[in-house]
């Protein structure tokens, strides 16, 4: 089949719920470790585009909206056999053009790079990944005035803002559906509530995220407290880049295992106070 013929007989259309199964199937040929669980989550939560030939799934790329001017894209994946072929280009332009006047983000592998710098992306962060079997480890100590207290119904609020305080972006749909299917625990200092960080099953095990503190100080005590309740089970985070912290998690059990690059279009809203991002959520929705 000549290259023209075939770009005719690929087809790209809108991404469906019953995409999700063969989604889940690419995902695995390529190494991925998204569950189908994971896959119904993702797709609930945004939009995309499919590409098919022959009526097989071939390339996904979806896309979540943030609030009125900010959106991720993510799950961008073209199978093996078909690699070199457009095919992600194709999938990358109808999501640019759906999401035209908002600023966009991104994680990059090294290969795909090339892909969103040719559209105007830059990069602007790294993330790094660890992941493993958590250590034994103990309960975390606290500074005087620290507190970490349960996530109930009176916190959820509290957590969707300080999520959007930290980055600038309104994720209070992804907070929200998170907050549904993830444990966590809150952390307040002299009566203020200054962090969060949630945990719940993804991938090979467990997924640590969104994490969100002022300091490495109170980092370190959410962060400890979910890898407690995960002793003895694979875990997953993702932070961006930091030394110190990827110093600690490799002590804990979580070695690192690879980058991501941010990348973005566009320019994003700061954030708004001393709250800061401590660990993403997945790095197909930021």
């Amino acid at each position: 089949m000549s290259p023209s013929d075939f770009e005719h007989k690929i087809v790209v259309r809108p991404f469906r719920d019953a995409d999700v199964v063969g989604a889940h199937a690419l995902s695995t040929r390529i190494g991925w470790s998204q569950t189908i669980e994971d896959w119904h989550w993702l797709a609930g939560q945004g939009q995309g585009y499919a590409a098919t030939l022959a009526d097989q799934l071939v390339g996904v790329t979806l896309y979540w909206i943030f609030g009125a001017s900010v959106a991720s894209i993510g799950a961008v994946m073209v199978d093996d056999a078909y690699r070199g072929r457009g095919i992600a280009g194709q999938l990358l332009e109808r999501c640019l053009a759906d999401l035209d006047g908002r600023s966009l983000m991104l994680y990059a592998t090294e290969a795909g790079k090339p892909l969103y710098v040719k559209r105007g992306f830059v990069p602007f962060e790294t993330i790094e990944q660890h992941q493993g079997v958590v250590r034994p480890l103990k309960s975390p100590r606290l500074p005087a005035g620290d507190v970490l207290r349960t996530i109930d119904a009176d916190a959820r609020e509290i957590i969707r803002n300080m999520a959007e305080l930290a980055s600038g972006i309104d994720r209070s749909k992804v907070i929200e559906s998170l907050l549904d299917r993830s444990d966590g625990v809150l952390l307040v200092r002299e009566g203020r509530p200054s962090g969060f960080a949630l945990y719940r099953r993804y991938g090979l095990g467990f997924a640590v995220g969104p994490v969100v503190a002022e300091d490495e100080t109170g980092a370190r005590s959410l962060i400890q407290h979910c890898l407690v309740a995960l002793s003895g089970q694979f875990a997953r985070i993702d932070i961006p880049s930091s030394p110190e912290m990827s110093g600690w998690l490799d002590e804990s059990g979580l070695r690192h295992s690879g980058s991501a690059l941010g990348m973005l279009h566009g320019a994003l809203p700061p954030s708004l106070g001393p709250l800061r991002r401590i660990a993403i959520a997945t790095q197909a929705t930021g």
